[in-house]
């Protein structure tokens, strides 16, 4: 009996597995985004170039057609295409020699086909001579996709008082 229970509850909890890995929720494929973002962003130190170029192109991917940037301190305000994005992406990250990105404490608000999220987002890289240390707010945009995907379609630096 002992070993009934056991096998269902063994069988019922790879279930429930394989039901969250096959049909992972919304937010589940909203971090996902992040994550996959920040991984492209990111530059590790002696990156050649094919690999840069393919890291750019990976993060436009992560975009809808149209996107509205407003960061400021990047001097980015209006709306941009995915191939202006890839080129972003890749000045952005050949600034730098070695460049890490997370993002953390993401704050989702779900309509049907709109996610808005505030994260922390830090920045630790080495540009020429200079180490670059930078954590921002950030709100991001999301619209669904036709193939229950996510895709980025704005984003700003949140202002954050300081005393």
């Amino acid at each position: 009996m002992v070993k009934k229970v056991v096998i269902v509850l063994a069988a019922a909890a790879v279930a429930v597995l394989l039901l969250r890995y096959f049909f992972p929720s919304d937010e589940r494929l909203i971090r996902r985004q992040f994550d996959r973002l920040t991984e492209n962003i990111s530059r590790p130190a002696g990156e050649k170039a094919l690999a840069g170029l393919q890291r750019a192109a990976a993060v436009s991917d992560l975009f809808s057609d149209r996107v509205r940037l407003d960061l400021p301190e990047a001097g980015l305000a209006g709306e941009y295409d995915r191939q202006e994005i890839r080129t972003l992406a890749m000045v952005f990250r050949n600034r730098f020699t070695r460049l890490s990105v997370e993002c953390r404490d993401l704050h989702m608000t779900l309509d049907r086909d709109q996610a808005r999220i505030t994260a922390t987002c830090r920045a630790r890289g080495v540009a020429g001579s200079e180490q670059v240390r930078e954590t921002r707010e950030v709100r991001a945009e999301l619209v669904r996709t036709s193939e229950d995907g996510w895709l980025f379609s704005g984003c700003a630096f949140v202002q954050v008082l300081r005393r």
